[in-house]
């Protein structure tokens, strides 16, 4: 399995969180692609900030879900995403100031991030509202 392909063991049962997990992932997936081949900097930024912006969108989303749902877990999953944007806006910034990165060690935290919050937190957020829904 490739650093990134979706594995089915993430799946939420939200079509919609799932559909939008499986993008950040292809999303992800080119950055790594980008970055394995050497690609210059300027598709590499481009591609970092298509994915940030994607990221952007689904957490709305899922914050969106959480509100309409009145989530319990809702202050500490928003924390989550405030963290993971607040890390990659700053690696957003260093590598548009030309800092070197280390971009395998920054694949392997998004890699990990991504399996992580999925597989934890969005599993809980989609039951919630599941719940909520059947109610």
């Amino acid at each position: 399995m490739a650093l990134f392909d979706w594995d089915e063991k993430l799946a939420t049962g939200n079509a919609q969180i799932d559909a939008e997990h499986k993008q950040l992932f292809a999303l992800a997936a080119g950055l790594h692609k980008a970055i394995l081949e050497a690609h210059g900097h300027d598709v590499i930024g481009a591609l970092l900030g298509k994915l940030i912006s994607y990221t952007a969108g689904h957490f709305a989303h899922e914050e969106a879900l959480m509100k309409a749902t009145a989530y319990p877990g809702t202050a500490t999953h928003v924390g989550h995403h405030h963290d993971l944007v607040k890390q990659v806006t700053t690696l957003q910034s260093e590598f548009a100031a030309g800092k070197a990165l280390d971009t395998l060690a920054v694949m392997d935290f998004l890699k990990n991030w991504l399996r992580h919050h999925i597989g934890q937190e969005d599993k809980k957020l989609a039951d919630h509202a599941k719940h909520k829904h059947a109610a």
